[in-house]
Parts: structure tokens; sequence; C-alpha cells
């Protein structure tokens, strides 16, 4: 359902952007609507604080509630993992992070100067983990490995956890809404279905 949602919301972007110009040429007299809408949907979901895929979502108390424990289930059985993969990974996934912009400030090479650069600093991170690990103890050889294998493994799983984190976040604050916001998230999911109508009924 969420995926859904996801895909949903980027079509309408799509078609939002697709149709603004035949607008301009055809209906000139809807851009002032169109802006006003726009203003009002943007101003209520920053006071909301509400992701926008969560807008339009149709609200299933039951099944809701149970998506919404397996999440916090989940959250704190991944903790663990998450902690070792955060401890072995930040560092260098911040310091990456901070240099590709300085390295270039032309955007279409980040995500080649990203890879290039991981492939680069994870091995040598992980190289003194290694050693040091190997200054305090002596496992087994497959204690060894298994520790090699976990490093970038659990760096993933971090990576993927805090986004998981994050999204669990936003589906508590739409339950908040629901019990005690209700009216002005309807307003809202009425201005949006309003822009919808303007955009591609007209």
């Amino acid at each position: 359902e969420e995926a859904m949602d996801v895909e949903k919301g980027e079509l309408l972007l799509k078609r939002i952007k697709s149709d603004i110009e035949e607008i301009q040429l055809m209906r000139p007299y809807l851009i002032l609507e169109i802006q006003d809408l726009l203003i009002k949907i943007k101003w209520q979901q920053e006071k909301l604080a509400i992701h926008s895929d969560f807008i339009s979502r149709r609200f299933r108390s039951r099944l809701y509630l149970m998506q919404l424990g397996l999440s916090l289930l989940f959250l704190f059985l991944g903790l663990p993992l998450f902690l070792f993969g955060l401890i072995h990974n930040f560092i260098t996934y911040k310091l990456i992070d901070l240099s590709v912009p300085r390295i270039s400030r032309f955007v279409e090479y980040h995500a080649a100067l990203n890879i290039l650069l991981s492939l680069i600093f994870y091995p040598l991170t992980y190289v003194g983990w290694f050693e040091l690990l190997n200054s305090y103890s002596h496992p087994p050889l497959w204690g060894w490995l298994l520790y090699v294998i976990s490093l970038p493994l659990s760096g993933l799983f971090a990576h993927r956890f805090a986004h998981y984190f994050k999204r669990t976040g936003q589906k508590r604050r739409y339950l908040f809404l629901i019990y005690n916001q209700k009216e002005a998230l309807l307003e809202l999911q009425r201005n949006k279905k309003q822009l919808e109508k303007v955009l591609f009924e007209s």
C-alpha cells in the first residue's frame, strides 16, 4: 500500500509538470487558482508536518495499527545491528558525503565521485577496524571472516534502517493527526483534491 501511495504521488507530479505549460497557453485563467491552492497545500503540509505520501491515504484503523506495531517491532529487533553498522560506517559515510560537494559543484558528477570515494575509503576504514580489533583480541578464522563480511552488510542495513525509522515516525505522525487534528487534515485533503480537479478535469 505504501509503495502504491508513493507511486501515485510521483505520477501526480509528472502529470502536473507535463500539463502546466498547456494550462498556461490554453487556460491562463486557472493559473492564479492553481498557485493559490499550491500555497495553501504547502502551508498546511508544513504546519501539520505531514509527508506528502500520507495526505490522501485511506485510514483503516486496525490494519494501520498492525502495520505500525510491526514497524516498531522491527525497529526494536534491528536496533543492535543498526548500532553496529552505525559505529563502523558513520564517520566514513559522513566524510564522503561532505567531501563530494567540495570536490565538484556539478551535481551530475556526484554519483560517480561517491562511488569512487567509497571504493577508496570504506576498505581503508575496514582495515583500520580490523587492526584495532586484532590488537585487543584474537578470534578464530571464522570469527574474522564473519566480522569482515558484517562490516559492509551492517552499513547497508544501517542506511536502510535510518530511512525506515524516519518512515515509521511519519506513520506515527499521521496517526496523531487522525486522532487529534482530523479537521485540519481533512481540509488539506480537500485542497489537494480541488487542485487535482482543477488540473485534470477543467
